[in-house]
């Protein structure tokens, strides 16, 4: 009985050890406006398979959530771990918001040198219709639904796994290409506190400065530098939990 005993205690924590939950919440902001949001993250790691799963939430509070129509954004990263290097194989970006969903589902083809990439709307519109019957107008639902696939570039890192590269020192500096980056926009990685971000090549630029938290994979704080008249945004961690 005590041989069985230490054979499912040594299981149990072998197997604990090889999986690691991390779970973190981050307050949004604008300098003029003060908090404007949140940002949840999730990012499981099973060492044993080296597989990972990092997902990122951002909704608004306030006049920010009136004003974009309840905006909800979600993006999800899942991948391998190769040799320290986060490699994913689908990103994910779903935009929700009260009328309307839409969700860009990038799957990586690395024998191929490409990426699938598909956008599906789904949109709720209000109708009134008329009943004879009751002399009254009656208000229901209307859901319409578009989806299409097509090829596009393939580059190693998707809006997630490039902090999370970076972090780990796999970025080299200069300009970091990405999916579903806008093709007028550019991102320039300076060093491991800083990226330049020019949107849509104009006037538009300003600097993200990174304050790394040296006990995790995460920040602390990032801070956008000129980013709009109404003030530098900001990110910043309020909480974080880890499980083994």
């Amino acid at each position: 009985m005590k041989k069985i005993l230490t054979l499912l205690l040594v299981l149990q924590v072998s197997l604990l050890a090889y999986t690691s939950l991390k779970t973190l919440k981050f307050e949004s902001g604008i300098s003029i406006y003060g908090q404007i949001g949140y940002v949840d993250v999730i990012l499981k790691r099973n060492f044993d398979d080296k597989t990972y799963m990092m997902k990122a939430t951002a909704t608004s509070i306030g006049m920010v959530k009136f004003l974009t129509n309840d905006r909800i954004d979600i993006f999800t990263s899942e991948g391998k771990i190769i040799d320290g290097v986060y490699r994913p194989s689908v990103f994910t970006k779903e935009t929700r918001k009260s009328d309307s969903v839409k969700i860009k589902t990038y799957r990586f083809d690395y024998e191929e040198e490409t990426v699938f990439k598909t956008v599906t709307e789904i949109k709720n519109e209000n109708v009134s219709d008329f009943d004879v019957s009751t002399m009254k107008y009656i208000d229901t639902i209307k859901t319409s639904r578009k989806s299409s696939t097509s090829e596009v570039p393939l580059y190693q890192n998707d809006y997630l796994s490039l902090y999370l590269n970076m972090k780990k020192g796999n970025l080299r500096l200069g300009e970091v290409f990405y999916v579903d980056k806008k093709d007028k926009d550019s991102l320039i990685y300076k060093n491991k506190d800083l990226v330049e971000v020019q949107k849509n090549h104009g006037d538009d630029i300003y600097n993200v400065a990174i304050k790394h938290d040296e006990n995790s994979l995460f920040f602390n704080k990032l801070e956008s530098i000129g980013v709009s008249f109404y003030g530098d945004s900001y990110i910043e961690k309020v909480s974080e939990d880890t499980q083994i």
